[in-house]
């Protein structure tokens, strides 16, 4: 048998765990479960409810957190034969300097151990986006893997051409959101057409030291982030109420991270926002809380007119279902996977303080876009497609390399 240690944010916080990470653990989980039923294969996974995660995963769950939690990965990639990392994005410290050591240092203490290294369609942030010292550190720890995708252009010629990574077998493939299966939700209310948006506190990827939840626990965020935020806030709230009014359509606000130890928060600043929109419109919004998994999401994203959002996945998993996406982009990994599904022109930054919504472009792009739906969907459709044919690689490539280590 084969023990793989996923070393990635897989279940960090069980059934609250970031979207993005949770939807792709999903479908890593998913294609293993024949090998893991027949005994060939061993997942382990760190999780802050190990009882949740091993309750609804063919996996091998262990408490992460504090000394313990230290201790049981070093004991769990002692017994392991392969450490993965990814998907996700892994090389950027532009959010802070401590998040690429963070995500190397078990792949890191893995090679010392003898361990082989798979890194599974991971994300690298541009050139601005890694400080001299992340370039040295990525550089150095990468070149260790026996085996690294990637899952986009722009990942692909930043990890080769600037990081200078040569000594893995690297393979460009795509995000493995795209290929998550749909699961039906029966108690939504798919009757009533409806439109997603997913926001997000912004402005707070400026190579600091400490990561930015840290510091806004600590206080240390300037006023001027305040200011901005209170009139993104208000810029999202308008536009809501804008689209609504003009489309008929109900809005549904999707909250990706809302878990007490890591997150975003992101239900308590969708709250905020949704207490800006006039009362008649009340009726016709909902909350997309954390009672659902990533199929789930997926499902009703799926059936959505459109989705506006300012984190990554809902992108991908709306896109994936052949629904048009609109990219409130706080980093270049959104523009970038814009630009993988040849929809640049939908891209609005919001990477900086003082980037501000341009609302009226924001709307009739939504209109070019509807009223030329039958084109969009067909291009859309196509592009995917490619897309979701390279991403089955990623396994395909991992089950070589574990067939490369049986005893």
């Amino acid at each position: 048998m084969t023990r793989i240690f996923f070393a990635n944010h897989a279940q960090f916080e069980g059934r609250y765990t970031n979207l993005g990470d949770w939807a792709i653990f999903e479908q890593m989980e998913k294609l293993f479960v024949p090998e893991i039923e027949n005994g060939n294969i061993e997942i382990i996974v760190p999780s802050s409810d190990v009882i949740y995660t091993n309750s609804n995963y063919h996996v091998h769950a262990f408490k992460r957190g504090g000394i313990k939690g230290i201790l049981n990965s070093l004991k769990w990639i002692i017994k392991s034969d392969i450490v993965v990392i990814g998907g996700g994005e892994i090389v950027q410290d532009q959010s802070s300097f401590v998040y690429i050591p963070y995500q190397l240092v078990r792949p890191f203490v893995a090679k010392i151990l003898g361990k082989k290294l798979f890194a599974y369609a991971i994300g690298v942030g541009e050139k601005e986006e890694i400080s001299f010292l992340g370039k040295l550190q990525a550089k150095f720890v990468l070149n260790m893997f026996d085996i690294i995708t990637v899952r986009d252009e722009k990942s692909y010629k930043v990890l080769t051409q600037y990081l200078h990574v040569k000594k893995p077998q690297i393979y460009l493939t795509a995000d493995p959101a795209l290929n998550l299966e749909e699961k039906i939700v029966e108690e939504i209310n798919i009757n009533k057409p409806y439109f997603v948006i997913s926001a997000r506190s912004v402005y707070h990827r400026n190579h600091n030291l400490l990561p930015f939840s840290v510091r806004k626990k600590m206080g240390l965020v300037s006023k001027e982030y305040y200011k901005e935020i209170n009139q993104f806030k208000n810029d999202i709230a308008l536009l809501t109420e804008t689209i609504m009014a003009k489309y008929g359509l109900c809005a549904k606000f999707l909250n990706t991270y809302t878990g007490a130890q890591m997150s975003a928060s992101d239900d308590k600043f969708t709250t905020d926002i949704i207490l800006r929109i006039p009362d008649k419109y009340q009726t016709n919004i909902e909350v997309l809380n954390a009672v659902y998994t990533p199929s789930e999401i997926k499902y009703i994203l799926g059936r959505s007119q459109f989705i506006i959002t300012v984190p990554l996945h809902p992108l991908i998993l709306g896109a994936s279902e052949n629904v048009p996406v609109f990219s409130l982009a706080y980093a270049s990994k959104n523009k970038s996977f814009m630009h993988q599904i040849k929809r640049s022109q939908n891209v609005y930054k919001v990477e900086k303080i003082g980037d501000r919504l341009d609302l009226v472009r924001i709307t009739a792009d939504i209109d070019e876009v509807m009223n030329n739906i039958g084109t969009y969907k067909n291009n859309l459709k196509q592009i995917v497609e490619e897309n979701k044919q390279k991403e089955r690689n990623n396994y395909r490539l991992l089950m070589a390399l574990v067939n490369g280590t049986k005893r």
